[in-house]
């Protein structure tokens, strides 16, 4: 991870403390720091309202505030330095992070880490998946051993509604495998193919970003 991204975290996770707010790195970003794959996105959970939340964020990082899902609580903030671009998504949750992963769609997704603690290694990267993690005293929050998954190159859902919750994950299950030369296990699979025709039910940009995707 890119040493400038960590000094944008390290503003929004102060900036967060002192508004007396839980934050944790969440999902794609966790994932892609464990397969050393670098990337400009980065997945925040708070335990507030979001939106409000990236409006305050934006500011304090001198970036541009963007609603994704004002019905879900779901905002970005995109913030440029020259040719480099990076984008917070930050999200709610009510009860606890654990509940917000459990509501994730694949298990290397569903993994967590207090983002004030998570900071001190996203400019590193890992060695031996979670060894880094141990010895900086990161707790990684991981309910769905999706840190196992990882290890084994495995596509797995968390639950097995996660299909009829939002059927993109039809595709995205297989985008996934396909962008991270992994595997579907069987009972995911199967999933899959039973709730196979809930994907007309999809918008059509949603399906062409996911099929653009694995094309590539």
């Amino acid at each position: 991870m890119q040493t400038d991204m960590a000094i944008i975290l390290k503003k929004v996770s102060s900036l967060l403390s002192r508004l007396g707010y839980q934050s944790y790195a969440v999902g794609g970003f966790v994932r892609d720091w464990f397969l050393d794959r670098k990337t400009n996105d980065v997945d925040i959970a708070v335990n507030g309202n979001a939106i409000n939340i990236a409006q305050e964020v934006a500011k304090a990082v001198e970036g541009k505030f963007v609603l994704l899902d004002g019905v879900n609580g779901i905002a970005r903030v995109v913030v440029s330095e020259g040719e480099q671009v990076w984008y917070l998504d930050l999200s709610s949750f009510a009860d606890s992070i654990e509940s917000d992963l459990a509501r994730r769609d694949f298990t290397i997704n569903a993994m967590a880490a207090e983002l004030r603690q998570f900071i001190t290694v996203v400019s590193r990267s890992p060695k031996q998946n979670e060894g880094i993690l141990k010895q900086s005293g990161v707790r990684l929050i991981d309910p769905f051993s999706g840190g196992k998954d990882l290890r084994n190159k495995i596509i797995r859902g968390v639950s097995k509604k996660i299909f009829e919750v939002d059927a993109a994950r039809l595709l995205r299950a297989v985008r996934l495998a396909a962008e991270l030369n992994f595997v579907i296990e069987p009972e995911t699979e199967a999933s899959i193919c039973h709730y196979s025709e809930l994907i007309t039910k999809i918008p059509g940009e949603r399906i062409r970003e996911e099929l653009l995707k694995i094309i590539s």
